[in-house]
């Protein structure tokens, strides 16, 4: 179903009422995934009136871009432990002027998967659009979701080219869906299609899979054999399974941690802001080089400091 908002707008902008939800699935090549949702959110809400729910902790992003759009964001609480989606949660949090809900898969900064069939059922319950940020997939490809889009005609995936394909400064994303939503997105966007050059430069950087599949296979070696590292500390840490290219840890003080961290110049992010959780560092996974001084630093930390254990 339409949102109406989505639907004024399209009727306005096409001069007659439209039908997004057709069509085979296809792709949009955009200024980033800040521009697509953003592009996203001024399709299907109201400015002062209508509504969209994350799940948090997530991207801040989100959150921007809606304040931006003078759109109420929301948040519905991922499990507080393990961070897992509870899709009775998910649909409790949702109200009458939610018209888009986004999931980040894997999610940032937990960096857990989320179920295809979680996000199955959120599709079959909500008729809203629902975007799911991808922009981490690319080390663990075989989670994603976008195969549902054969089946979902609100479904918007969208894909970064920043992270595993190293190409940040281009600020290029993809948007899947199906070829009607992508028609309505177009129209809606403010930036419209990327120009012929950054077009080539994405074909380019297609062009050079293999590498970008070698250096994300690096990373996720690399992830894990300092995922098991952190395990053993004496920290009282809990150490988080990931399937991204970051981990991250719940530990005592976190802030005194991070700051040492930082110290060292480590690459690593406090994230004492989401208050209603346990303290959080999370730590991007580097070069061999760069991820043995994030474990020379920790393993430096005498335990005293920290006087209180995670369970």
């Amino acid at each position: 179903m339409l949102t109406k908002h989505m639907e004024h707008f399209l009727t306005r902008t096409l001069g007659e009422k439209p039908q997004p939800l057709k069509g085979h699935v296809g792709q949009w090549l955009a200024m980033g995934t800040t521009s697509l949702f953003d592009t996203a959110v001024s399709l299907t809400c109201e400015p002062g009136k209508g509504a969209l729910l994350q799940l948090s902790p997530t991207r801040s992003m989100y959150a921007k871009v809606a304040a931006r759009r003078g759109v109420t964001c929301r948040s519905g609480p991922l499990n507080a432990e393990r961070f897992t989606l509870d899709i009775d949660t998910l649909l409790d949090a949702i109200a009458a002027d939610t018209s888009l809900v986004v999931l980040c898969n894997p999610n940032f900064p937990t960096g857990n998967l989320l179920a295809a069939e979680a996000v199955s059922k959120v599709l079959d319950l909500f008729d809203g659009l629902v975007v799911v940020d991808e922009s981490y997939i690319d080390y663990t490809p075989d989670g994603s979701v976008a195969h549902l889009c054969e089946e979902y005609g609100n479904l918007l995936v969208m894909r970064s080219m920043s992270h595993a394909w190293a190409a940040a400064d281009a600020r290029l994303a993809v948007g899947i869906a199906r070829s009607g939503l992508l028609t309505c997105l177009r129209h809606a966007s403010a930036t419209g299609d990327v120009s012929p050059l950054l077009a080539e430069h994405y074909k380019q950087l297609l062009r050079r899979s293999p590498e970008m599949r070698k250096r994300v296979n690096q990373t996720v070696d690399e992830r894990n054999r300092v995922a098991a590292a952190l395990q053993q500390l004496p920290l009282g840490q809990y150490v988080h399974p990931s399937s991204a290219d970051f981990i991250l840890m719940r530990l005592p003080h976190a802030q005194t941690v991070y700051h040492q961290l930082l110290a060292a110049g480590v690459d690593a992010r406090q994230l004492s802001y989401h208050t209603e959780l346990p303290q959080l560092l999370c730590i991007h996974i580097g070069l061999p080089h760069e991820n043995a001084r994030i474990l020379s630093t920790l393993r430096g930390i005498q335990p005293g400091m920290l006087k209180t254990k995670v369970k």
